[in-house]
């Protein structure tokens, strides 16, 4: 009902003072329509609502524990017949684009804040952390990233380096 008295009153100015009444009365109707549709965003995607929990407690996404690592499950290439072109050094850079390396190693693979720097890096140091993988770095076991495809991410990686 406080709704309807808020209303009316609105259109008792918009009546006694016309023109003016205009554009207090359109902002106020857009603020409320904005405020009311945040919050029910905001309570509707809250981890804490029973869309977001099943029996078993929360299930959104899965928890993770300091220390644990996890498999690298990344989203496949759109047309994978283009990693196969039969250039292993270009190959290899569209791979390591594909599975994130870019994103913390540099495009290049020479390093970032986060990712150090792999450009002289032996093969071997490379597989070595790439399937097991260290501190932030995920794991990516053979059947995520395949070795043939890793072969090509080092090619890639071994033509970048400085001599």
């Amino acid at each position: 009902m406080n709704a309807w008295r808020f209303v009316q009153s609105e259109f008792r100015l918009f009546r006694s003072r016309g023109a003016q009444a205009i554009i207090p009365t359109v902002l106020t109707i857009v603020v409320s329509g904005l405020s009311l549709t945040l919050i029910a965003v905001i309570i509707s995607r809250s981890p804490y609502t029973h869309s977001n929990l099943s029996p078993g407690g929360y299930d959104r996404t899965d928890i993770i524990r300091v220390g644990e690592t996890h498999p690298f499950a990344g989203m496949p290439l759109i047309n994978p017949s283009l990693a196969q072109t039969g250039n292993d050094v270009s190959d290899g850079r569209l791979l390591f684009m594909q599975y994130g390396c870019a994103a913390c190693h540099g495009l290049d693979g020479r390093g970032q804040a986060v990712g150090p720097n792999l450009r002289n890096a032996t093969p071997e140091k490379i597989i070595q952390q790439a399937r097991k993988g260290k501190g932030t770095m995920p794991a990516f076991p053979p059947e995520i990233l395949s070795d043939a495809d890793l072969a090509r991410i080092i090619a890639f990686l071994t033509s970048t380096a400085k001599p």
